[in-house]
């Protein structure tokens, strides 16, 4: 998705689109747009004129916000079934490893403290 942006970024940039429309379409900074643009260099102008331009752009930018707000909650999802999962000794570290992808250590570090609701987690020196 940030590829289909970037390069969309690119194309409105070709067309003589200002960076500064752009970078609001699309919700980034103006050295994020001309960035994006830099990364483009075998393209050519296409004609399209600047509306359709900017309404592509928007409409990439939100699909994009949007798919970043969804991967952030499924993570929180993620790290909240791995710290049950871990507190009510349904799985060890090594087997929760070979099922998600991530090392041992990493699980371990993730869920510290997480999901204990209320309880003084070991960080803050209190009882365990």
């Amino acid at each position: 998705m940030t590829s289909t942006l970037n390069r969309q970024l690119a194309l409105a940039l070709e067309d003589g689109v200002k960076a500064g429309a752009l970078a609001e379409a699309a919700q980034l900074s103006r050295k994020e747009v001309m960035h994006a643009g830099l990364a483009f260099e075998e393209l050519h102008p296409t004609g399209t004129p600047a509306r359709h331009h900017l309404a592509a752009v928007h409409n990439l930018g939100d699909e994009l916000s949007s798919m970043k707000l969804s991967k952030a909650a499924t993570e929180a999802d993620q790290l909240e079934l791995l710290a049950a999962t871990r507190r009510q000794g349904i799985m060890d570290d090594f087997e929760l490893a070979r099922l998600t992808g991530l090392r041992h250590d990493q699980i371990r570090r993730l869920a510290w403290g997480v999901g204990t609701h209320g309880a003084t987690s070991r960080r803050s020196g209190g009882p365990q």
